[in-house]
């Protein structure tokens, strides 16, 4: 099911339409799958990696691929489990307190595209992405 939204919250920022976002879930939702609009390289490959990853690894309670110098990257997945911990979070940070409160249950694995470590955040990264492309 997909469903769009606009929520007021976003002006604050990531976390803002993030909580905003997760306090509309229905109950029936038992995985949120986070991807960002900024990441052009992301495909489908991505999705089914990560979606492996879950299904292996049903104890997790967050599932996040690491890029190629082991940064977080994208797309990540949260169980219902965390979604409480959304309505707390503020600023522009996403959903990064989020994940350090369930460090224990955090699943990370190396990407085998590594292209959600690549995001476009300024018109210079836009260019260096044409430029590269």
């Amino acid at each position: 099911m997909l469903t769009m939204a606009s929520h007021s919250d976003s002006e604050e920022g990531l976390a803002g339409t993030l909580r905003a976002a997760v306090a509309t879930l229905p109950s029936s939702v038992t995985h949120l799958c986070v991807v960002l609009a900024d990441l052009p390289d992301i495909h489908f490959q991505d999705f089914e990696e990560i979606f492996e990853q879950v299904k292996a690894n049903p104890k997790a309670a967050i599932w996040r691929p690491l890029g190629p110098q082991g940064q977080p990257a994208h797309p990540t997945v949260f169980h219902h489990q965390t979604f409480s911990s959304f309505a707390k979070i503020s600023g522009d940070n996403g959903a990064k307190t989020v994940i350090e409160s369930f460090g224990d249950a955090l699943h990370e694995y190396s990407s085998i595209s590594c292209a959600g470590s690549s995001d476009i955040d300024t018109p210079q990264d836009y260019q260096t992405y044409l430029a590269r492309s």
